[in-house]
């Protein structure tokens, strides 16, 4: 089976690269050997290109797709729990992924409590909008961790934006913002180019691809 990536997610590369190199989407697609049709339903999130296809118009905007792996896990570290999958359409409330990263913290890690909010993201992508705007109606207990706090609601802004439903009114709370910024894929200039604008709100930056699946 051929890999691809999320249509969205893929589109707003494209179509970051190509206005960073100041190329009209004609221009684009003759370079890289497509259609302007094809390139337009790729950008807007309507077609979703192979990662062979991506890379292809990547290069031809003159920008280059990276790959960024976490660290080796220690071999004598714990095991990480694992979660089973929720049913389609179905999302738990916030607080039992808060929960969740309150326990991981203390024994595992930033970087596996980080996989929740990556889990998070995924199920609620998943979920159906009513099941969305349940699970993220009532703020959710602290995770203990500010970081963290200001990271879920950063992250609950960004989907509902992106999902098209309501914010709640919950992820304003001043409280919620990182003291000090929280630099979570490191400080350089891509960090202040990718971070989207609602964890940027929050005090929370990142590489765009932090969220990817895992």
């Amino acid at each position: 089976m051929t890999s691809r990536l999320a249509g969205p997610d893929a589109g707003a590369l494209i179509r970051q690269a190509r206005l960073h190199s100041g190329l009209t989407q004609a221009q684009l697609a003759a370079r890289a050997g497509t259609s302007v049709s094809a390139l337009s339903k790729y950008e807007h999130g309507h077609k979703v290109p192979t990662y062979a296809t991506l890379y292809r118009l990547l290069r031809a905007a003159g920008a280059t797709l990276r790959l960024v792996l976490p660290p080796p896990r220690d071999p004598t570290a714990p095991a990480v729990p694992q979660r089973e999958p929720e049913p389609d359409g179905v999302l738990q409330p916030v607080g039992r992924y808060v929960a969740a990263i309150a326990d991981y913290l203390p024994t595992w890690g930033v970087e596996t409590a980080w996989r929740v909010l990556v889990q998070f993201a995924d199920d609620f992508r998943a979920a159906s909008r009513l099941a969305q705007e349940i699970a993220v109606a009532a703020r959710p207990p602290s995770t203990g961790d500010r970081r963290f706090d200001a990271a879920f609601a950063a992250l609950i802004e960004h989907l509902c934006r992106e999902q098209r439903i309501p914010r709640p009114s919950w992820v304003d709370d001043e409280d919620l913002i990182a003291a000090p910024v929280w630099y979570v894929s490191g400080e350089d200039p891509e960090t202040y180019s990718e971070t989207p604008i609602a964890f940027a709100k929050h005090g929370v930056w990142i590489h765009r691809g932090a969220f990817a699946s895992v």
